[in-house]
């Protein structure tokens, strides 16, 4: 029904009078959607006839408390929804009523809407808004669910958020909402902060949601309450803005990927374009070359793929079985001729064997460790008096030898996590039975972490180094900590040796597996350390050559140039700037998405070998508790506290003592947050990822490889974190 002054929400049909939110709940309601009943007082009412309107409202209404929401006419626009913009008051007594409409009316004025407005450059804003009277629900919980996930872009999943009592406190922050998803008809809880709804609960709104995005033929945003008696409704619906193409992790040319293996260990957001097309492809196409001059015969090239901007190693290379592999090794040896000589026999034994692997260490020491330190050194030297040109091949010098020796890490430092598998083989053969918790406890690091001036906070380029940033503490307490974790390896070795008393060629056996292994996971600590001395000189060569694209207007800031390519760089032509700023967006963006750890078919020798690895380092869970998420055990003990998600340098400040860091990845510029952290959660890495290595120096619980931990945690959960069995359990 309508009058001169007031439309019944059920018959609000023109957007123009009555704005888009009432119209769109008009539309629901005569879908047969359940919503409270209302007045929509039309935006072109005169101030003064808001008294009579609101009366005329109130006579048509029951109840003696009532939502005051605004329906401005550009509010809930798919590309604009002007959330939180307009004032919405909420249990309104019937006397008080005029006066919010006017409230509401009048914050069409605030400055807060003309800087949004401004900002979507709508022009100017309207004298008024259409303002909704609705019957005050009694909400038992409130919340807002998406039909599709506003950040990928799946119109296969719903989000749910929710609180106790009424959706203003999750809108307005005064809450923290538990968090759900729902995929497959199955609801996911994500974090329950304040324990809202229950999953049956979350189903009935998440259908609900996708028949409001049927309904609208298009994904929907929607507010919705949950009453005393079990009535779900709807207050609000809308176009769900900006929402991306669905994002998809496809893999190219339908191959196996795996995005935390080698090179992919170190990063924890996709790649910027100017470090993936210059720094990426010259480090693995040297690691080609070098696999071809020692092996004798080209191996296939280790490609990677950029999928959504996150970087996925191929394992075309890898032969689907391990007699294939040794087939393809030997039948190299023998084409080369490799037997006539003792030490090219020697380098072209598989990375596996011990007496090869020291050769390729010896290798590293008196060659490719000292050749790569001058280098650095003399580059070091020449940059600062470098013209454009000489800078370019001064990057592009340093860029191959960090292949080289990336090359040397996966040789030497891979055969720490080898030597480690087979004394964690030996621990669960013959001291299951033993006082040793975990054979990781014999492994603890034994040097102290320090920062250095070539520490990273992340490979790519982009990222400023922890000496820019004054960030390069580790903490204190570094020789108590050190002195804690001898004891603590001493105690575990002293266990070990009692449990074999007796049994020498168990003894012996055991003396040099854990003598192996304690030297290559120093050596493994030692190598990449050192990986990272270029960058220093990366970071100012690309600083001086982006200061240069600025003085010849190729860009506006010397920063855009991690968003170029090297060609567009070297060719220093044009207008690139906003290139750089459509690629610095997109890639934003595809910060916040949460990639898998697979991509294609699983590869059945590599899922063999970290199914063999995981198996023989897990230990017995010790604890009790709910799983949430399982990974690679990869530094022992249990720890209970608070999860923080951190996706970068940027969240370091909000990380407290005692929180359980939970990240894609890390890299030794995260070492401060180790000092502080009571156990470490990552999506990607290994047994010889930083965040392993790191946690065992410091003596703190890691679980690394989970594929999952920064979608499923959040913030504030409570879980128990239990690093030698290689699982996140709720923290009851």
């Amino acid at each position: 029904m309508r009058t001169m002054a007031g439309v019944d929400l059920a018959d609000a049909r023109d957007a123009e009078l009555v704005g888009a939110k009432a119209a769109n709940l008009g539309q629901l309601i005569q879908a047969g959607f359940d919503v409270p009943a209302g007045v929509v007082l039309p935006a072109s009412l005169e101030d003064a006839g808001v008294p009579a309107a609101a009366a005329e409202a109130l006579a048509r209404l029951r109840g003696d408390r009532f939502a005051i929401r605004s329906s401005a006419i550009s509010e809930d626009l798919a590309g604009a929804s002007f959330a939180g913009q307009y004032e919405t008051l909420l249990n309104v007594p019937r006397e008080g009523v005029a006066d919010a409409v006017g409230a509401c009316r009048d914050s069409a004025s605030a400055q807060r809407v003309a800087a949004y407005r401004d900002r979507k450059e709508l022009g100017e804003a309207p004298s008024a808004v259409a303002v909704i009277v609705q019957e005050m629900v009694d909400a038992e919980a409130a919340g807002v669910a998406f039909s599709a996930d506003p950040v990928t872009g799946a119109r296969d999943r719903v989000l749910v958020s929710a609180v106790k009592g009424l959706g203003e406190r999750l809108v307005s922050g005064q809450a923290t909402a538990d968090e759900w998803w729902v995929e497959s008809g199955k609801a996911t809880c994500r974090t329950a902060a304040e324990g809202a709804v229950d999953a049956d609960t979350v189903l009935r709104v998440a259908t609900l949601a996708q028949a409001a995005a049927d309904h609208f033929r298009q994904p929907q945003d929607i507010e919705w309450a949950l009453d005393s008696t079990g009535r779900l409704l709807v207050l609000q619906a809308r176009p769900i803005t900006a929402l991306p193409d669905e994002v998809r992790w496809e893999a190219p040319g339908g191959g196996s990927y795996v995005r935390n293996y080698r090179l992919g260990e170190w990063f924890f957001e996709p790649l910027t374009p100017l470090f993936a097309d210059w720094l990426v492809k010259r480090l693995e196409s040297r690691v080609v070359d070098v696999s071809h001059q020692v092996y004798g015969f080209p191996l296939p090239d280790r490609s990677h793929a950029l999928v959504n901007g996150w970087y996925f190693q191929g394992l075309g290379w890898l032969p689907r079985s391990r007699l294939r592999l040794v087939g393809i090794l030997l039948r190299g040896v023998l084409a080369k001729g490799a037997f006539r000589s003792r030490r090219r026999l020697v380098l072209m034994m598989p990375p596996n064997i011990e007496f090869a692997v020291r050769a390729h260490q010896d290798e590293f020491r008196q060659r490719v460790q000292p050749a790569h330190r001058q280098l650095v050194e003399e580059c070091s030297k020449r940059e600062s008096a470098a013209g454009p040109s000489e800078l370019v091949e001064l990057v592009d010098r340093l860029a191959d030898d960090a292949g080289e020796y990336f090359w040397y890490i996966g040789i030497v430092g891979g055969y720490a996590w080898k030597s480690e598998l087979k004394l964690a083989q030996f621990c669960r053969r013959h001291l299951a039975d033993s006082d040793l918790a975990s054979h990781q406890e014999l492994v603890l690091a034994s040097r102290e972490p320090e920062a250095a001036p070539h520490t990273v906070f992340s490979l790519d380029w982009y990222r400023a180094l922890p000496t820019e940033t004054a960030s390069s503490d580790v903490g204190g307490e570094r020789r108590a900590r050190h002195e804690r974790l001898r004891v603590r390896r001493q105690a575990a070795e002293s266990a070990a040796r009692a449990a074999l008393a007796g049994q020498p060629k168990l003894r012996r056996r055991f003396e040099a597996l854990l003598s192996v292994a304690q030297e290559f996971a120093a050596v493994r600590e030692e190598q990449v350390s050192e990986f990272t001395l270029a960058w220093p000189v990366f970071r100012l060569a690309l600083r001086r050559l982006g200061e240069e694209l600025v003085r010849r207007k190729v860009l506006d800031e010397a920063d855009e140039i991690y968003f170029l390519t090297r060609g567009e760089v070297i060719a220093a032509s044009g207008d690139l700037a906003q290139t750089a700023g459509t690629r610095r967006e997109i890639w934003e963006r595809h910060r916040r998405l949460s990639p898998p750890l697979w991509l294609g078919p699983e590869h059945p020798l590599w899922r063999q070998m970290m199914d063999d690895q995981v198996d023989s380092f897990r230990a017995a869970t010790a604890t009790s508790g709910q799983e949430l998420v399982r990974g690679m055990p990869s530094s022992p003990g249990v720890a209970r506290g608070r999860v923080r998600v951190v996706t970068g340098p940027e969240g370091f400040g909000s990380f407290q003592a005692g929180e359980i860091l939970v990240a894609q990845a890390t890299t030794p510029g995260w070492t401060p947050l180790f000092a502080r952290a009571a156990a470490v959660v990552t999506d990607t890495g290994s047994v010889m990822a930083h965040a392993s290595l790191v946690a065992r120096e410091y003596g703190i619980p890691a679980v690394v490889g989970t594929g999952e931990a920064t979608r499923k945690l959040r913030d504030g959960m409570l879980i128990t974190v239990d690093g030698s069995a290689g699982v996140v359990l709720e923290g009851s």
